[in-house]
């Protein structure tokens, strides 16, 4: 019998240990916050990274939801603001839909752009690793993993591709709980943006969120989903270009209530230059871009709606222009996802606010 070599039990047992606990972590997660926390620092010693940034996105824009970061220097948060979207390393949206789901980056080995030129060269670091969680096109996390000294070793790739149908499948599962869970907000928010990304007006909703988002997140508030939304309206207001970003689901981190997040240019004599960040209430999920954001694939989602109009299977499927077979396996799976069994059960977990 061929006797194995003394290095090789180690090796395996350090490949297989990091492995196994993030996957025991996604399967009983039950906070996601928590779980970007627990993962970020776990996976960025196993991969021997200097810094890391875990980030779960709203998947209808790819926007932060939670952050979890160590290792970089603290005005790194307004540095990737202002790259956000300018390279396709900071575009989560991109990542999403591209078929490889861990790329590395190297210096001097990828086009200098402003996203490199900030990371790589201004802050010394000599590769990345960026693994995006993302499916059907829709992103629910990144994670970069930075090394200033050397490339990362061949087992850190491996590690970050063996896991991420796990971590997705996490996310996947935390994002759609988290909206489901949510109740409806009391009042519309607003808040008032100028070119310089200051805020300059809000009113007692706007100015609540912004203080449940620094009580939570502290440093990391920049880069969730209010800050990059102010980033990205003053940018158009510096351009003069229209600010083309879709409405996004918003679960404030304090009282847990959701919002519709949409953005309005003010064109008047008074306010011109200024972008309302306008946060309503969602009373019910029932259009098919809100319940695509908990899960749910498009068709599935459009058969939801149908369902929660009252329409009979046949009736739905007609206006689908699909088999009622076809339908009633669309909506099988929207129970599944969903955890309910009834038509009733669903149109309680969906309407709940109405």
């Amino acid at each position: 019998m061929m006797s194995a070599s003394p290095g090789w039990r180690p090796a395996l047992d350090t490949a297989s240990r990091p492995q196994a606990r993030i996957e025991r972590l996604c399967r009983d997660a039950t906070d996601p916050a928590a779980l970007l926390a627990e993962l970020g620092p776990m996976i960025s010693d196993a991969c021997e990274a200097d810094a890391f940034v875990f980030s779960r996105l709203d998947p209808l824009t790819a926007l932060w939801l939670d952050v979890a970061d160590a290792g970089h220097a603290s005005d790194s948060c307004d540095a990737y603001r202002r790259v956000f979207l300018r390279s396709p390393f900071a575009d989560f949206a991109h990542a999403a839909r591209q078929p490889e789901r861990v790329v590395t980056v190297t210096r001097g080995e990828v086009a200098r752009d402003p996203y490199t030129a900030t990371y790589l060269d201004g802050y010394g670091f000599a590769q990345e690793l960026h693994a995006s969680y993302a499916h059907g096109g829709q992103g629910f996390g990144q994670l970069t993993l930075s090394r200033r000294q050397g490339p990362f070793a061949p087992a850190a790739a491996r590690l970050l591709e063996n896991s991420v149908a796990a971590i997705t499948q996490a996310l996947r599962r935390l994002t759609a709980r988290e909206t489901l869970e949510a109740i409806p907000g009391e009042h519309v928010a607003l808040l008032m943006v100028d070119a310089d990304g200051h805020l300059r007006a809000a009113n007692a909703g706007g100015a609540a969120l912004l203080e449940a988002e620094r009580q939570a997140i502290g440093e990391a508030s920049g880069v969730r989903m209010l800050g990059i939304v102010a980033e990205l309206a003053a940018r158009s207001l510096r351009a003069g270009t229209p600010l083309d970003l879709p409405p996004a689901m918003y679960v404030e981190p304090q009282s847990r209530q959701r919002y519709r997040l949409v953005t309005e240019r003010l064109l008047d004599s008074v306010a011109a230059g200024v972008v309302l960040l306008i946060a309503e209430p969602v009373r019910a999920l029932d259009s098919v871009a809100l319940l695509r954001g908990t899960g749910l694939t498009e068709r599935e989602a459009e058969v939801t709606v149908m369902t929660l109009r009252g329409l009979r299977s046949a009736e739905g499927a007609d206006a689908l222009a699909m088999s009622e077979h076809t339908y009633l396996s669309h909506l099988k799976a929207v129970y599944r996802k969903l955890g309910v069994s009834s038509r009733g059960e669903l149109a309680a977990l969906l309407l709940a606010g109405m």
